[in-house]
């Protein structure tokens, strides 16, 4: 993973380059434009223009004014200032190189300091000389910022458990009587301005009441005054000939925020998780069933932060990473599974913990409806398998042969009815299983379409070895279950490991007689080998006969001299 350092430095690194490029460019319009103005000047006239409307200097410096005492701690770059000053209506003659008037004419005021390319009210005090816009002007829209306060803060009180985005306070603000609009910078700056009145918890990014907020004067429980009229918008758009439309003027009021039943809906909540304390809920389903339940507030948006803070806090819920559960009830014993009753079940039971009950082979017959069977199975495995891993390798390959068992037996029941409805679902249950046995377990029989057993006897032995228990199965049941053993040995697909035949060979040998056609099949191809084979002994080589040596040859010194360097042959 990168280093944080590294990627804040290669992101003010981006930045000025950015800004370098953005000034390059606004430079070279200007010069572009400056070239066609003296190829235009130049060039004979045919024929007489009118002359274009001079931009209003006046109003857009009165505009941006406006705008930078809106908000004096922010930053503005100038194209953005001048787009402002546009969207305002303001007259201008041409949009393209505005912004460099703006600039040249702010500091030859002084009202501005400079930064690159961003800008920022220098001195409030020192153009109070530039005349401000008549109200009513299109340039007088400026945020109310004590009205926002107040809405703001009216609605921080009213749910002090909720975490507000920046955007959503600043909209809620907005359209509950602030009467401004949302317009660009006002979330943030709304932000700024509620942390330092000591509103709201410094350094957080969502936005809820401090609890050391200031006490807000009490509010007298009257009726709701009369609905005033809606102020008027203050941006107008230009017609064709160059004039303002007028004002719209807003004909319906903001309704007025309902109340959150919060002890209601934390009843609601505390009820459903009570009826399945082992049942982990999603916050969105928690809410959603809460709402279905007829208990609403007026709004859906941030309604799971207040929902959790409320039962976390009554102790009626543990939350963790966004699921919720019923909270264990203190000085209880922990539940103990209950053995389910010899009956069959008409639906098998979902399995939200690592250790599945153990029912009997009666109850795992397949029941009246394969479909919702087969929904069922697909929820089950969504549910564990987030826990698979932390189960031993033994009961997590019991485990997915479990659920391999119970699909191939519904697959059987869709084939015997012709049934296509939950064809496709279990398709992706097959496939799901495939991939999780590739990657978690070893080997699974079931998932091999041309092996078939006995699927319930085969389900309840899974579960059983899953739980960590004996298989409870009576002697002509074991012995079904071994003879698919054995069979699942001859898979052509399947890759035995060391030691994996000679396991399941000895506790086949065990419930099996030694006639059995699978045992004996089985011991012919898979029967084991001596352990050590015969040691054959070395057979060593006959001695060989002894050479004699030569006999040495004495030649006379006589000799030895006579044939000094020269070949004689001795006989």
């Amino acid at each position: 993973m990168p280093d944080p350092t590294q990627l804040d430095r290669l992101e003010r690194e981006i930045r000025s380059v950015s800004a370098h490029l953005t000034s390059a460019a606004e430079s070279l319009v200007e010069v572009g434009r400056a070239l066609r103005a003296l190829v235009e000047s130049s060039a004979p006239v045919a024929t007489a223009k009118a002359a274009p409307t001079e931009t209003d200097w006046e109003g857009v410096v009165a505009g941006a004014l406006q705008l930078l005492r809106a908000d004096p701690k922010r930053w503005w770059r100038a194209s953005v200032l001048a787009q402002a000053v546009r969207e305002q209506g303001v007259r201008v003659a041409n949009a393209s190189g505005m912004h460099f008037g703006l600039r040249r004419r702010l500091e030859e005021l002084g009202a501005v300091e400079a930064r690159g390319q961003m800008l920022r009210l220098r001195d409030p005090a020192g153009v109070s000389a530039v005349p401000s816009p008549p109200p009513g002007s299109p340039v007088a829209g400026a945020p109310d910022w004590p009205a926002l306060l107040t809405e703001a803060e009216r609605l921080l009180r009213q749910d002090p458990e909720r975490q507000w985005r920046e955007g959503e306070l600043a909209r809620e603000a907005s359209q509950c009587g602030a009467g401004v609009g949302l317009g660009r910078g006002l979330p943030s700056s709304l932000a700024r301005r509620l942390r330092e009145a000591g509103l709201v918890e410094p350094g957080k990014a969502l936005l809820c009441l401090a609890p050391a907020a200031p006490v807000q004067a009490p509010v007298p429980s009257e009726p709701p005054a009369q609905p005033q009229p809606a102020p008027v918008v203050a941006s107008a758009k230009p017609t064709s000939e160059g004039a303002a439309e007028p004002a719209r003027v807003e004909d319906s009021e903001a309704p007025a925020v309902a109340e959150w039943p919060w002890e209601a809906m934390v009843a609601k909540a505390a009820e459903l998780l009570q009826a399945d304390p082992s049942r982990q809920w999603p916050a969105a389903e928690l809410c959603g069933a809460v709402i279905r339940a007829g208990l609403a507030g007026p709004t859906r948006r941030g309604m799971h932060f207040g929902l959790l803070a409320r039962l976390t806090r009554a102790k009626l819920a543990v939350v963790d990473n966004n699921l919720v559960r019923a909270a264990p009830v203190e000085g209880a014993p922990p539940a103990q599974p209950v053995p389910e009753p010899p009956p069959a079940l008409p639906k098998e039971p979902k399995v939200a913990h690592a250790t599945p009950v153990e029912p009997t082979v009666a109850q795992v017959a397949a029941p009246p409806a394969p479909v919702e069977q087969v929904q069922a199975l697909v929820e089950e495995i969504d549910l564990v398998e987030p826990i698979l891993s932390r189960l031993s390798d033994e009961a997590r390959t019991a485990q997915v042969a479990l659920w391999a068992g119970r699909a191939r037996a519904l697959q059987d029941e869709l084939l015997a009815t012709g049934s296509t409805t939950g064809a496709s679902l279990l398709r992706q249950g097959f496939g799901r299983l495939t991939r999780l046995a590739r990657d978690w377990t070893r080997w699974v029989d079931a998932l091999t379409p041309t092996w078939s057993t006995d699927w319930p006897v085969y389900v309840a032995a899974n579960r059983a070895i899953a739980a960590g228990r004996e298989p409870e199965l009576s002697e002509e049941q074991l012995k079904v279950w071994h003879r698919g053993l054995l069979t699942g040995l001859s898979v052509p697909q399947r890759h035995l490991q060391a030691g994996e035949a000679e396991a399941v060979l000895d506790g086949a040998a065990q419930h099996l007689d030694e006639g059995d056609p699978a045992l004996v099949e089985a011991l012919r191809r898979f029967g084991r080998r001596p352990a050590q084979p015969p040691r054959r002994t070395r057979k060593e080589r006959p001695a060989e006969p002894e050479i004699p040596p030569e006999p040495k040859v004495d030649v006379p010194a006589d000799v030895l001299r006579t044939t000094r360097g020269m070949r004689a042959l001795m006989v």
